[in-house]
């Protein structure tokens, strides 16, 4: 009797059924080897079918009921959904920090789904291998905006490097002790064409017996244009903070100042409405965003970045809330990428590890500089030296050993001529009570002149007593 041809399952190869037996069994394919089972249609009179064989029987997912697929895609989707709304519409700790277990949990629901769904009848080779590749389009799909989106949270679990960096949940960190300034994490928000830059290493100073008194009554103009700013727009005291950085870009008439505060432990949010009682915050990227007035003519905005950050931007400069709004950085940069050459070398190479304050700058006014420089005091007018210095540092050390404080700097002229005229204003001026400082003429290293000064910490801390080269008047 003739028999139909049989197709194999594997490869879809016409197999001839002509001299098979009429018992049932496993048969091979000739043309890819594998074997599938033959059921014969029709068996002898008075005999009966054995029951199949276990490699005969549907697999699991043959076996799952199509309902139950889809009645777990929809939970799914319904858990990735509310983990959306959840990490993007509402600004709290709680939800941001379950937002990657609801998001996993839902995309491999949705994914076991799919699958229980599509194999609940057998399906091809090529079917199969087109719902597999479909699969992996997906996961890249959702691999990268969802990495984005728990930045925060994996690198809360990042590991301390040692002598570096102790991570935070928003990637930047707590400053090491005996890190450089270049090193400072909160560098990393400042806007890339800040051309002034204050550091002030918190933590480090309190430590100092003579710190306290720089911090609590700050004389120095840099110092306390950063720290009167971040308690007048957050209420923070000295002792929540772990660094601070500001950055002033002062190439043009009235300059913008972005400060960035790093805490010690996460503050809340909402927190801030008691300080800023006029301010109605708004949501940006799924963070809390203050407006603010300054009266009469100056804007700015405090973000709550991150759990542990926080950025506070001030203008003069009439731009629109909207677009500064929009400029806000979304995760911290390398701490030096975009700066300046010029300012790259005074934090990497000329600052000493350990100053905890300090200030560099390129291309500033002349002016401004004669304000920040405490040996320009009494000088009538601009003194000469000071028009041609292209960049500068100033740092403040603490000498716990001999309860002094040290003021260092570095200043590099357009050229040798102004360096030398530089080294002769420095070498005869001096501070009251404190006396004059050691200066440094160019060498081979270029058109650098250096100073360095130690004295009692009470009478430093008078001697810098200035102005705020840094806010307009």
């Amino acid at each position: 009797m003739n028999r139909d041809p049989l197709t194999c399952p594997y490869c879809n190869a016409q197999v001839s059924a002509t001299g098979l037996a009429n018992a049932p069994g496993r048969i091979p394919c000739p043309r890819c080897g594998e074997t599938f089972p033959y059921r014969p249609a029709e068996t002898g009179a008075g005999t009966t079918a054995p029951p199949p064989s276990p490699q005969d029987a549907p697999s699991l997912l043959e076996s799952t009921p199509a309902h139950l697929a889809v009645q777990l895609g929809v939970l799914s989707a319904l858990s990735v959904g509310v983990s959306l709304v959840l990490r993007f519409a509402v600004a709290s700790d709680i939800t941001h920090r379950a937002f990657p277990f609801m998001f996993l949990l839902g995309a491999v629901g949705a994914t076991a789904s799919a699958w229980l769904w599509y194999f609940r009848r057998p399906r091809s080779n090529g079917a199969a291998a087109f719902f597999i590749l479909g699969n992996m389009l997906a996961v890249a799909v959702l691999v990268l905006p969802f990495a984005l989106a728990t930045t925060d949270f994996r690198r809360a679990r990042d590991p301390s490097p040692k002598g570096g960096l102790k991570q935070s949940p928003d990637g930047t960190g707590a400053a090491d002790a005996r890190a450089s300034a270049a090193e400072l994490p909160a560098l990393g928000w400042l806007p890339e064409d800040s051309n002034l830059l204050v550091g002030i290493h918190v933590a480090e100073v309190l430590r100092e017996p003579a710190g306290k008194e720089f911090l609590e009554q700050p004389s120095w103009g840099p110092l306390r244009a950063a720290l009167t700013q971040v308690e007048k727009w957050t209420g923070l005291k000295k002792e929540a903070i772990d660094h601070v950085a500001l950055g002033v870009r002062t190439r043009q008439l009235l300059p913008r100042l972005t400060i960035v505060v790093q805490t010690h432990d996460r503050y809340d949010p909402a927190a801030f409405k008691l300080v800023l009682d006029e301010s109605k915050p708004m949501n940006h990227q799924g963070r809390l965003l203050y407006p603010l007035q300054i009266k009469p003519v100056g804007e700015g905005a405090l973000w709550c970045v991150g759990e542990r950050t926080l950025l506070l931007t001030l203008w003069w400069d009439g731009a629109r809330f909207e677009e500064v709004r929009k400029g806000l950085p979304l995760a911290p940069r390398p701490p030096l990428q975009g700066l300046s050459p010029a300012l790259r070398t005074c934090l990497e190479k000329r600052l000493p590890q350990g100053t905890p304050i300090w200030v560099a700058g390129e291309s500033i006014p002349p002016q401004m500089l004669a304000a920040i420089l405490p040996f320009t005091r009494g000088v009538k007018g601009l003194p000469a030296p000071l028009a041609k210095v292209k960049a500068f540092d100033i740092g403040v050390r603490f000498y716990s050993d001999r309860r002094e404080v040290g003021l260092l700097g570095d200043l590099e002229c357009a050229d040798r001529e102004a360096a030398v005229a530089l080294q002769k204003f420095l070498e005869g001026r001096s501070l009251p009570e404190v006396g004059a400082a050691k200066v440094v003429g160019p060498g081979d290293a270029g058109p650098w002149v250096s100073f360095q000064l130690r004295g009692d910490p009470e009478k430093l801390r008078r001697a810098l007593k200035s102005g705020n080269p840094l806010l307009p008047r």
